[in-house]
C-alpha cells in the first residue's frame, strides 16, 4: 500500500498535517465505498469475514462474531444492526443505514499518530480492493469534505489538504 500527500511527498514525513483531520470536534470521521450497491456488500462481508480478531456483530436477534454468510442482509436496512471492526487501534463501525451505501465511521480520538493514519489507509485499501470500487474517509456526514481518498485504478490512497467540514458549508452573506 502507498499513501502520498495530494500534490506529492509521502506520508511519513507529514504527520502535523495529517493530524490536523482527527483533532476531535465532537463528531465522527465516515469511511465511504462510492457507488455501493448490493453485491459490494458480499464481497466486504467476505474480507471482514477473514480479519482476526473477527468483527463483532450485534442486532436484535444476534450478538457474537460476524457469521460466514450474508444471506440475511435484508434484515439489516435502517441501522438495526452494528458491526466492530478492530483493526490495528481503530475500532470502525458499521450501521447498516442502507444497501446502496457502505458506511463505516471511526472516533478520531484514536487516531495519535502516523500509525493510526496508516490503519485507516490499510483498511480503506481493503474495502477498495474488495469492492474495486473507489473509498474515501470524510468528516461526518460531509462527502464533500474528504479526508483522503483510495483510487482502485492505482491502488494509492491520497490524502488531501485539510478542509473540515466547515470549508464545504455555505456561506450565510
Amino acid at each position: 500500500m502507498r499513501t502520498t500527500l495530494e500534490g506529492g511527498g509521502d506520508t511519513a514525513m507529514h504527520w502535523g498535517r495529517l493530524s490536523a483531520d482527527f483533532e476531535f470536534d465532537g463528531s465522527w470521521r465516515d469511511i465511504y465505498v462510492l457507488d455501493a450497491a448490493l453485491p459490494d456488500w458480499s464481497k466486504v462481508w467476505n474480507c471482514l469475514f477473514d480479519l482476526n480478531p473477527r468483527p463483532a456483530l450485534n442486532s436484535a436477534d444476534y450478538s457474537g462474531p460476524m457469521p460466514k454468510s450474508f444471506d440475511w442482509a435484508g434484515q439489516l436496512a435502517g441501522g438495526r444492526a452494528h458491526l466492530g471492526v478492530a483493526f490495528g487501534k481503530i475500532t470502525f463501525n458499521c450501521h447498516f443505514f442502507d444497501e446502496s451505501q457502505i458506511e463505516f465511521d471511526l472516533d478520531p480520538r484514536f487516531v495519535n499518530s502516523l500509525a493510526e493514519a496508516e490503519d485507516i489507509a490499510r483498511f480503506m485499501t481493503l474495502l477498495g480492493e474488495a469492492t474495486g470500487k473507489a473509498v474515501i474517509s470524510t468528516w461526518e456526514n460531509c462527502q464533500d469534505a474528504v479526508i483522503a481518498r483510495y483510487d482502485p485504478v492505482s491502488t494509492e490512497v491520497t490524502w488531501l489538504p485539510v478542509v473540515g467540514p466547515s470549508a464545504k458549508l455555505p456561506s450565510s452573506e
